[in-house]
C-alpha cells in the first residue's frame, strides 16, 4: 500500500510546486523562538522530511558547513545576525553552503516580498504562522528549482540512509 501523503500530485505548468514530490528531504529550520522551531519540526516530520533546528545564524552556518542540508528554511528576523545577513555569508563562502536552497520564514511579509527576498538570495517566502499547506507547498517549489546534481545526491541518500550526514556532523549535532 502506497502513502498518500508521499504521492507525487498532479503535474501542473501554472504551479511548479505540485508538479512533483520531493523524496524525504534533510531540512534544517533556523529561528530563535523555540515554539516556532517545535511547530516547523512537526510539520516536517509530518510531510515525512527530517528536520534539525538552529537557534541562530551563525549556528545555522555553522551546522550548514558541516552537513549536507537539502534545504534551510531561514527565519529573517533573528538578534545577532539576521536571516540575511546569514545568506549573505552563505552565498559568498566556497563552501557546500553556498549552494543550499533557503527559503525566508518571516511573519513580515508586509516588508518583504518574494523578489526582495529572492534578491537576498533566498529561493522562496514562508510566511508565519506556517501552515502544512503552505510548507508543503513551498518545498514543492523549492524542489522543483533543484539542479540535477542535488536531485541525484538527495535520491543516493534516499537509498542508503547510512550516508545521511557525514561523521563530523554527528559530533557537532
Amino acid at each position: 500500500m502506497t502513502d498518500p501523503i508521499h504521492q507525487p500530485p498532479e503535474a501542473s505548468k501554472d504551479d511548479p510546486s505540485k508538479a512533483l514530490a520531493p523524496p524525504r528531504l534533510l531540512v534544517l529550520h533556523v529561528d530563535d523562538e523555540a515554539i516556532n522551531r517545535r511547530v516547523l519540526q512537526e510539520l516536517l516530520r509530518a510531510l515525512g522530511h527530517v528536520g534539525f533546528q538552529a537557534e541562530s545564524a551563525p549556528r545555522a552556518l555553522e551546522l550548514a558547513r558541516l552537513a549536507a542540508f537539502d534545504l534551510i528554511l531561514m527565519d529573517i528576523h533573528m538578534p545577532g545576525m539576521t536571516g540575511i545577513e546569514a545568506i549573505r555569508e552563505m552565498r559568498s563562502g566556497g563552501g557546500p553552503e553556498r549552494t543550499i536552497p533557503v527559503v525566508a520564514v518571516s511573519a513580515d511579509v508586509v516588508s518583504f516580498s518574494l523578489d526582495d527576498c529572492r534578491a537576498f538570495g533566498f529561493c522562496g517566502l514562508l510566511a508565519k504562522p506556517v501552515s502544512l499547506s503552505a510548507l508543503t507547498a513551498e518545498i514543492g517549489r523549492a524542489w522543483a528549482g533543484f539542479s540535477a546534481a542535488q536531485r541525484e545526491a538527495v535520491e543516493t541518500r534516499t537509498r542508503d540512509p547510512a550516508i545521511l550526514l557525514g561523521p563530523a556532523a554527528l559530533l557537532h549535532l
